[in-house]
């Protein structure tokens, strides 16, 4: 068997990412093993016939790579995290892949499920959030409760009833004026209609943000987060940011107006 280098590996990859997004049935085969065999939620597809069968359904609906969330490879296996627009709807996929003779030899794929009505608050919360870190809009959209909306980001917004104004807000303040923002989880505490998360954030400050222009630091800060959920779906939230603390971060050493 021939060994495959980390570059070889990471090659295939995106060979075959550009060949889905170009909708390229012969080159997708082309770039699996004879012997190679998916594995999805639902059944598994062996051989060349098989992966046929399966792509031949999946480019029918025009799948296209909107953001690769994680990426790590270790020798001959790939894991990943992507968000792909299907038919026209962003969807949260996972999946894996060996590698063997420069080919992919063994893979899995499947879409991450909407949580269902019995999931526990925290993992609504997760599913939320995860839609709005990816700017799947829709998605964020589809797991809240729009008629029970309520929401307040303390010293940024008053208090706010409808979600589609509260996302003008989010892109504002969150989206607009950042890049490379990434989020981690410090603490949780999850009751039964509720979950609090203390998160710590880091991300390059590019845009107008408080008055402060653009500077180009990689600032990080904490923020709290109180989020409601009830019937399976997010009815609002009540957050704060370090603002203090970030704004000095943006200001230390530039001159100020008097």
């Amino acid at each position: 068997m021939t060994e495959n280098t980390a570059t070889d590996v990471q090659a295939v990859f995106e060979k075959q990412l550009a060949a889905v997004t170009a909708g390229d049935l012969e080159s997708i085969i082309a770039h699996y093993t004879a012997d190679a065999v998916l594995v999805r939620a639902d059944r598994s597809f062996v051989g060349a016939d098989g992966i046929r069968e399966a792509f031949s359904g999946y480019l029918a609906l025009r799948p296209r790579l909107v953001e690769m969330v994680e990426y790590a490879e270790h020798g001959d296996t790939i894991c990943y995290r992507a968000v792909m627009e299907v038919a026209g709807e962003r969807k949260e996929t996972v999946g894996t892949m060996v590698m063997k003779d420069g080919g992919i030899w063994r893979q899995t794929a499947s879409f991450r499920p909407e949580p269902t009505v019995d999931a526990t608050p925290l993992e609504i919360y997760r599913a939320w959030n995860d839609c709005l870190l990816a700017g799947d809009i829709a998605g964020a959209t589809r797991l809240i409760d729009a008629d029970r909306w309520t929401e307040k980001c303390l010293g940024l917004t008053g208090w706010l009833t409808d979600f589609q104004v509260a996302l003008t807000h989010y892109a504002r303040n969150m989206v607009e004026p950042w890049e490379n923002l990434e989020m981690s989880e410090e603490e949780v505490v999850e009751g039964r209609d509720a979950v609090t998360i203390r998160f710590r954030v880091e991300a390059t400050h590019i845009g107008e943000f408080m008055g402060v222009p653009a500077t180009g630091r990689r600032v990080s800060f904490d923020a709290i987060r109180i989020v409601h959920v009830r019937d399976g779906k997010v009815t609002g939230q009540w957050a704060q940011l370090d603002l203090w603390g970030l704004h000095r971060q943006l200001t230390d050493g530039r001159p100020t107006a008097l």
